[in-house]
């Protein structure tokens, strides 16, 4: 899964603009930008990295972000200086992410984005003529980061996205059966005429 983000902020490159489909004519290509102010995101790695760069870039563009991480200090470091949150997040774990999509959705604003930046790199083995196998568990260790945590943090988050649309729809679908106001139409009479009505002359 692919998550493409272009705000068209300060130090983003946009390529010039060419001729397209009507959504895109003033976009250079890119789809039309999202409206994050007033929003809440959840970013899983989000205390360094990648993951740090991209809720700075949301927490500028109006966003309440919700780090979820497993570094604490840094986590709740970089969460005070944008004005998020921190959720400790094992992205492999079910309920710990649920729990940070929870306090996103908690914050009141709609929960809108949802970005998976955790990894896992590994452990490098020792340089030189052999070369023991690689360890199994590191292997596994990093497929359940990178491979399933992603796939658990993104199923996560659009549930919750689902819902907040979901309840959206319903709210306009009330407003949209109430009966629109009555208006009396008052039609004008015609203005009866105070001419006299003529008299026939008499011949004497």
């Amino acid at each position: 899964m692919k998550i493409y983000l272009n705000l068209n902020g300060p130090g983003s490159s946009v390529p010039p603009q060419t001729p397209g489909p009507r959504w895109a004519r003033n976009r250079g290509g890119y789809a039309p930008r999202m409206e994050l102010n007033g929003t809440s995101a959840v970013i899983s790695g989000g205390a360094s990295g990648l993951g740090e760069a991209t809720a700075r870039v949301l927490a500028a563009a109006g966003a309440t972000v919700v780090i979820a991480d497993l570094n604490e200090n840094r986590g709740k470091q970089v969460a005070d200086e944008i004005g998020g949150l921190f959720a400790r997040t094992d992205v492999t774990d079910e309920a710990s992410v649920q729990a940070a999509v929870d306090l996103a959705v908690a914050t009141g604003e709609p929960l809108r984005s949802g970005v998976s930046c955790a990894e896992s790199a590994g452990r490098r083995g020792p340089s030189g003529v052999t070369v023991p196998p690689h360890d199994l568990a590191s292997y596994q260790r990093v497929i359940a980061v990178n491979l399933v945590g992603t796939f658990n943090v993104m199923r996560i988050a659009a549930a919750a996205m689902a819902k907040t649309r979901a309840r959206r729809r319903r709210r306009a679908a009330r407003c949209h059966r109430q009966p629109p106001p009555r208006w009396r139409v008052s039609r004008a009479r015609p203005a009866r005429s105070r001419t006299p009505p003529r008299r026939a002359a008499s011949s004497a």
